[in-house]
């Protein structure tokens, strides 16, 4: 796909890097290559877990990479049955693979807001967890490799001092994601789907009991889609307060791009979701016990936290720190007079009131 970039020495150096609680080595590693010298740990995402989970002999060696495998050949060799009353008394243990994600952005400094790389590199940890089934478990007998397979992870988990690491942790990167490039394709894409669904022909009812056919645009204008998401989170914020101030979304705000394929109908859909960079914690704006002016000293307060002016404007677009009724009640207060917003950043919540969008 032309938006994924793929450079070899990136991908050694990541995997050559020491993990660090601060990721100082890793970074320093990515900077070493050509062209990455501005790379930048812009936040990390929710820790997870490789479902694939390594088997351990009582003595602690290694008896199969993949547990779910492993139990279904054990389960076709002696049955469901017979391989659990067998296996649930021998001791084994099973490993856990945490996963930590990433994400590391490296700004062009051009005129647009997307120009920039985004690196999605993963860090992983496998240590020993769990017991291989719960040997006192007797109430139900798997009845085919599905039960056997749920029944293994179910196992009593081992204490702290006794979850041994296989091996140091280490880093993969995943991708190389030319931002600039994939919003443009996804525009483009979602402009065409538009188009395409905007084309199909449709019999309207009306109350009345006469009937109209014609295209979905043609019968219901007022439905036209609007520019996609994805744009209108870099133009607002290039537009707004934040982008004026010289602040750059990549510094502040990663990216989860998502590019699926139906296998079904072939139909092909891109997306993203914006990942929050602020590492501090961050207090739920809640304003229905706040004047508007008030609500409007609270949203300056998380800006001034942020570093970023209009910054809050993007958390009501994604999480859970502002809500939309606090957007909808300063764009009445700033109508009405209340509070002074400037005339940039009143236009941006004016466009996302009459057309809202989030992620």
């Amino acid at each position: 796909m032309t938006y994924l970039i793929d450079n070899p020495g990136l991908a050694g150096a990541v995997a050559c890097a020491k993990p660090h609680p601060k990721h100082t080595h890793l970074l320093a590693a990515i900077r070493q290559v050509p062209g990455m010298e501005a790379a930048k740990l812009t936040a990390t995402g929710d820790m997870g877990w490789l479902s694939r989970r390594k088997v351990m002999d009582s003595n602690g060696k290694l008896i199969c990479e993949d547990h779910e495998a492993w139990l279904r050949d054990e389960a076709a060799r002696s049955g469901v049955g017979a391989a659990w009353r067998y296996l649930k008394m021998q001791g084994h243990t099973l490993t856990k693979c945490e996963v930590n994600s990433l994400y590391v952005t490296v700004d062009r400094g051009g005129a647009r807001q997307d120009d920039y790389l985004q690196l999605d590199i993963s860090l992983y940890d496998e240590r020993l967890n769990r017991r291989l089934f719960d040997q006192d478990y007797s109430w139900h007998a798997p009845q085919d490799d599905r039960e056997l397979i749920e029944l293994a992870v179910q196992g009593p988990q081992l204490p702290d001092d006794q979850r041994a690491a296989l091996s140091e942790p280490y880093y993969r990167l995943g991708r190389i994601v030319d931002v600039a490039v994939f919003t443009k394709t996804a525009e483009d894409l979602y402009n065409e789907n538009s188009a395409r669904n905007g084309a199909k022909l449709v019999t309207a009812t009306y109350e009345t009991g006469e009937s109209m056919t014609g295209t979905i645009a043609e019968l219901f204008p007022e439905a036209k889609p609007g520019q996609w998401g994805g744009r209108r989170l870099f133009d607002d914020w290039a537009f707004s307060s934040a982008g004026r101030s010289g602040a750059r979304l990549c510094d502040h705000w990663a990216l989860r791009m998502d590019d699926w394929t139906n296998p079904r109908t072939q139909e092909r859909d891109m997306a993203i979701i914006p990942i929050w960079g602020f590492s501090g914690k961050l207090a739920e704006v809640k304003s229905r016990s706040l004047s508007d002016y008030a609500l409007y000293g609270k949203l300056e307060a998380m800006d001034r936290r942020l570093g970023v002016p209009f910054g809050w404007f993007t958390y009501m677009l994604h999480g859970n720190r502002v809500h939309a009724s606090a957007g909808e009640r300063i764009l009445c207060a700033a109508e009405e007079g209340k509070i002074v917003l400037p005339e940039h950043d009143y236009k941006v919540l004016k466009a996302w009131h009459a057309y809202p969008y989030g992620f």
